[in-house]
């Protein structure tokens, strides 16, 4: 399986070169090895806060299942799923997702 973070990054995340070279910046593959284990669903069981979630379902990085799973644990969160929509949210839907972003601190 192959990840592209940007179009100028691709790696495999089963083995990630030292370093990975995203929008310019050399980031450590430490940094993404280290990613790979954190715990955060576990973590994120004890917010109990508001919470906006979006997700691109186009993203290629993140899977929008892992939205969807934090959306299950946050019970006071709201989901919302952009049809043709990346990871970066640099795409056509960038002023719908700014509007969701400011209609959510508003609140």
């Amino acid at each position: 399986m192959t990840t592209n973070l940007l179009p100028v990054s691709t790696y495999d995340p089963t083995h990630i070169p030292e370093t990975v070279n995203v929008s310019g910046f050399e980031v450590g593959g430490a940094y993404f090895r280290t990613a790979q284990l954190l715990p955060i669903y576990q973590t994120a069981e004890h917010y109990n806060r508001e919470a906006l979630l979006i997700h691109g379902l186009a993203d290629k990085v993140v899977s929008p299942n892992a939205s969807r799973k934090f959306h299950t644990l946050l019970p006071k969160s709201e989901l919302h799923l952009i049809p043709d929509e990346g990871h970066m949210f640099n795409g056509k839907n960038r002023p719908e997702i700014l509007k969701l972003v400011g209609e959510f601190l508003i609140k």
